[in-house]
């Protein structure tokens, strides 16, 4: 391995992290500051003012309208409105067997690699978080997504062989049938690097990306993790920072636990 392709990987290790942090407090902010909360203020607004019925009526009604709202993010608009947007299947569900069968060399590139999905998947998670579904926040697909993304990007821009796939003229050429160990090695940072964003434990994104979804493990695969992981946790609690009163502060939601008391 040369010294300059070391770099590169130290520079994208460092960059995914940095996405990642931001992409994970993003979809909080979203999700819980302006969306979910919002629709707590609508409700709590009309019980304060003894309009029992209109209070339960606008969180149910908020909360489907959000529902429905990631749904279609996924599925596309009906009938011949499907022609304006078809929708973005690869961002449904948890994303999780997606990002395992990738680190395994056995998936579509075209799930796991569109910008199209990860913007897809930030939004429909957004939405389904503040809708009060119960839905995991620790951005492992999106965290993959971002990964592959950020990669891709350097790639277009550099041109740097080592991180693309080597058979370009093969009819699979979509699907993963060549060597592409580096970009394992960078989706294993971003699996990493979501879980250390998430909770702000860098060493556990690095153990749960060895444990759960990694094929591929070497000592340089476990320095890039923890370097992602790291750079990532320091994003996100730098981005959420202390100061409550900072539209930044991502509480996860607004405590009014003894406002009807």
């Amino acid at each position: 391995m040369t010294a300059e392709l070391f770099k590169v990987k130290l520079i994208l290790s460092v960059a995914i992290g940095c996405a990642t942090g931001v992409m994970v407090q993003f979809v909080s902010f979203l999700s819980t500051q302006l969306l979910f909360n919002t629709k707590q203020r609508a409700a709590q607004d009309l019980l304060a003012g003894g309009r029992l019925a209109g209070g339960f009526a606008a969180h149910a009604g908020l909360s489907v309208v959000l529902g429905c709202a990631a749904t279609l993010i996924v599925v596309g608009l009906p009938g011949r409105l499907s022609a304006v947007y078809g929708g973005c299947p690869g961002a449904g569900g948890s994303g999780l067997p997606e990002v395992k069968t990738y680190l395994s060399g056995a998936i579509d590139k075209a799930r796991m690699e569109q910008p199209r999905t990860l913007v897809a998947k930030f939004f429909a998670m957004s939405l389904l978080i503040a809708s009060g579904v119960p839905a995991s926040r620790d951005m492992i697909h999106i965290s993959a997504l971002t990964a592959t993304n950020v990669v891709n990007f350097w790639a277009s821009s550099h041109g740097e062989a080592a991180l693309k796939p080597r058979d370009t003229t093969s009819r699979y050429k979509h699907l993963l049938t060549t060597h592409d160990a580096l970009k394992f090695v960078f989706v294993s940072a971003g699996v990493a690097a979501g879980v250390g964003a998430s909770f702000r434990c860098p060493f556990a994104g690095v153990m749960f990306a060895f444990e759960e979804y990694s094929s591929f493990w070497s000592r340089e695969t476990a320095t890039l993790t923890l370097l992602a992981s790291g750079v990532a946790s320091i994003t996100a609690w730098y981005l959420a920072g202390t100061d409550t009163s900072s539209a930044w502060y991502l509480a996860d939601y607004e405590d009014t636990s003894g406002d009807f008391d």
